[in-house]
């Protein structure tokens, strides 16, 4: 059926078709059945939209700050930290603000086709990358602690670069499916965001969400359960060599490890408990219920999924007991010279007035 046929119960909706005959390209007859959202949940999107647009774009600048400016840049490992903390600032930007923020107070999607095109290959991309990213990781740690002792040579710089051109680019075929007419980019719930078309059944829209589930979440989350179920098991095998010990050598540096390899681990957790709901929502339309969703049900855990961009620095930064310790005192040093400042400049008015 098609939307010129269907009575059209959101105003919004009607009042776009109107004002912009394109937009009946990309929404889908499903959200012509609710009633347009309130506009307090449409502000409280924008302002919580807008709030994670800001603490993501701080938090992944002052990763990437702290990361270009140790010597730890030296070390070809942290480079694949530095490409998630890309791939999240990249996220926070291009599905934040002010594509997401302007729509969501405006009450209509005021970019067009073009702009919906370019918000769910963005969205794609960039979390895409993040969860490759994390795969890589997940593998380098398990390679750390189970392979170490057979093959201890360290990444090298050439494989890293590989490694993360590698990431890029299987992160980039899938979503740009839609550009070459396979599948195609909608908005959906309160109309103000875009995504995949989770809901329609045609053959080449199936194709390009099995195509997204395979190759962007499934491979590389394939990956990631590899490598940490590979580390629990040997860490259960090895538990009473490793507890024997209590500093220094092999298995002290393998301890380390081990430890980092738990923060790693929380990393992936986060992700999956962002972009859950969000999955669940669309395993729920693909399965054919999609009779269930409402503009509330899709808006929101779309909103969670965005807050993958703010976990991974926020973790980053509570992993580094000496990166926090110097923060607190350059706090610490920034309050004194406001307040020597401060003090300073009541003297001076002193002096003058006598």
């Amino acid at each position: 059926m098609t939307l010129a046929r269907l009575p059209i119960t959101n105003c919004t909706v009607g009042w776009m078709f109107e004002s912009n005959p394109e937009l009946q390209e990309i929404i889908l007859p499903i959200w012509c059945e609710h009633e347009q959202p309130s506009a307090t949940y449409l502000y409280l999107s924008g302002i919580l939209t807008a709030l994670i647009g800001f603490v993501g774009v701080a938090t992944n600048c002052y990763v990437l700050y702290v990361l270009a400016t140790r010597k730890s840049i030296e070390r070809p490992f942290n480079w694949f930290m530095i490409n998630l903390a890309i791939s999240d600032l990249g996220l926070a930007l291009t599905t934040c603000f002010p594509l997401k923020v302007i729509p969501s107070f405006t009450k209509i999607w005021i970019w067009g086709k073009p702009g919906c095109m370019f918000y769910g290959f963005c969205g794609g991309l960039f979390g895409f990358t993040s969860l490759c990213t994390l795969a890589v990781i997940a593998y380098r740690r398990y390679y750390a602690v189970v392979k170490a002792h057979t093959d201890p040579k360290q990444v090298s710089a050439r494989t890293a670069l590989l490694t993360i051109l590698f990431v890029w680019h299987w992160s980039f075929i899938w979503p740009l499916l839609p550009f070459f007419g396979v599948g195609r980019y909608v908005l959906e719930g309160f109309l103000t965001t875009s995504t995949f078309d989770y809901v329609s059944t045609d053959s080449s829209n199936l194709f390009f969400c099995i195509s997204l589930y395979l190759g962007g979440f499934l491979c590389p989350f394939s990956v990631i359960v590899y490598s940490y179920v590979g580390i629990i098991c040997f860490v259960r095998k090895s538990e009473r060599e490793i507890s024997s010990y209590s500093r220094g050598g092999r298995l002290g540096n393998r301890r380390l490890q081990i430890s980092a390899a738990k923060w790693s681990a929380l990393f992936v957790l986060m992700y999956i408990v962002a972009w859950g709901p969000y999955a669940l929502v669309c395993a729920t339309a693909l399965l054919g219920y999609k009779k269930h969703l409402t503009p509330y049900i899709t808006e929101f855990p779309g909103l969670f999924a965005k807050t993958a961009s703010i976990y991974n620095p926020i973790i980053y930064v509570l992993r580094n007991p000496s990166l926090r310790k110097r923060e607190i005192r350059r706090f610490r040093l920034c309050q004194l010279n406001k307040i020597k400042i401060s003090l300073s400049e009541r003297f001076e008015t002193l002096g003058r007035s006598t």
